[in-house]
């Protein structure tokens, strides 16, 4: 059902710069970081791709870093952020609640203690901490969903409960978990990881997370119209010819899939799907057939920039969580001052 009423040119334009914004800064992430990679060397690589230069005229630590380092993190980073940006876009919606993000139903903390098992087991791995930590994130809102069904309050304040629920339960597991590993070993790596960061990124991480982030947020950029009557209600949505409990279930599923892959490889990454959709409503509007996009090139934008301060502003890269936290906080706190001013309902 496509209820999208035609964007207005400043709204068309909006999207515009902001995509060509996320172009320049995806560009220039390339020369950022301790190795030197000036503007002129990235030029030679690309142009090299092209067929239009050749490759021995590029020098091979250029070359290496471009390829190796650089290119797979700066991908995964612009999809981690604009996928998280648009699960928490998408769960304002199907919760009607402009406070909720992407681990409201456990996604995050159930992905945590899945890569501390990881880490923990004798055998463990870089792709074992991966696939443990996808596994229990899927587990976790498996489980918040099961709870939900079992009680016979609303279907939307039972899964906020039972997110809490679970979120909890999998928080004092974690705890033991770090209560009972190796102080000097095993419980850094533990604490290291979940602050997040983008510092382990190979292709191996590109190529695992990127096919899944990428089916869930096309599927819910499909789906997004649907958003408009959910938000209304479950009453005024199924007037409208919604399967209310199928559609819900299905962007629950998408978005669940997108956050626990992303958290799979950088760890926890808080506050972009919670402060990313409310900046979107502030420049594009509150339709979620334009916000839900636009909401990608924010997340991404953001992402990139939060990034590239992480690994330049110390000698030694600072977790990706703390520095979007350090600007997600205060970001969010100027939405609470002033969301009535900006038409919402906070």
């Amino acid at each position: 059902m496509k209820t999208e009423l035609k964007p207005s040119l400043g709204q068309q334009w909006t999207v515009i710069s902001f995509a060509i914004i996320l172009g320049l800064v995806f560009f220039v992430s390339f020369t950022v970081g301790r190795y030197p990679l000036s503007l002129a060397s990235l030029l030679k690589i690309v142009l090299s791709y092209v067929g239009l230069t050749s490759q021995s005229a590029i020098p091979v630590p250029d070359y290496n870093i471009f390829i190796h380092v650089r290119l797979p993190r700066i991908l995964l980073v612009t999809f981690v952020g604009g996928a998280l940006a648009i699960s928490g876009g998408i769960y304002q919606g199907i919760f009607r609640n402009p406070l909720v993000s992407p681990d409201i139903l456990g996604v995050t903390m159930g992905a945590c203690f899945g890569a501390a098992i990881g880490i923990l087991l004798p055998f463990g791995s870089e792709v074992t901490i991966r696939m443990f930590a996808f596994i229990f994130g899927i587990v976790a809102v498996v489980l918040a969903y099961f709870i939900a069904q079992l009680g016979k309050a609303s279907p939307i304040l039972m899964l906020i409960l039972s997110g809490i629920i679970v979120s909890s339960f999998f928080g004092a597991a974690l705890s033991l978990l770090k209560y009972i590993a190796d102080p000097y070993q095993e419980l850094p790596s533990i604490v290291f990881w979940i602050m997040g960061g983008f510092h382990r990124t190979s292709w191996s991480e590109v190529l695992w997370s990127l096919p899944m982030i990428c089916v869930g947020v096309i599927t819910m950029h499909l789906m997004r119209y649907k958003l408009n009557p959910l938000s209304l209600g479950d009453n005024e949505a199924q007037s409208l010819g919604i399967n209310v409990g199928v559609t819900r279930l299905l962007f629950i599923a998408m978005a669940t899939m997108v956050v626990a892959a992303s958290v799979a490889v950088c760890g926890s990454v808080g506050w972009i799907g919670l402060v990313i959709p409310h900046l979107s409503r502030l420049i594009i509007g509150p339709h979620h057939g334009r916000m839900i996009p636009f909401s990608f090139i924010l997340g991404a934008l953001f992402l990139l920039l939060m990034d590239d301060f992480a690994r330049t502003v110390t000698v030694s890269e600072i977790p990706i969580g703390i520095i979007t936290a350090f600007f997600g906080a205060p970001l969010f706190a100027y939405f609470l001052i002033t969301g009535r001013k900006a038409g919402w309902n906070l």
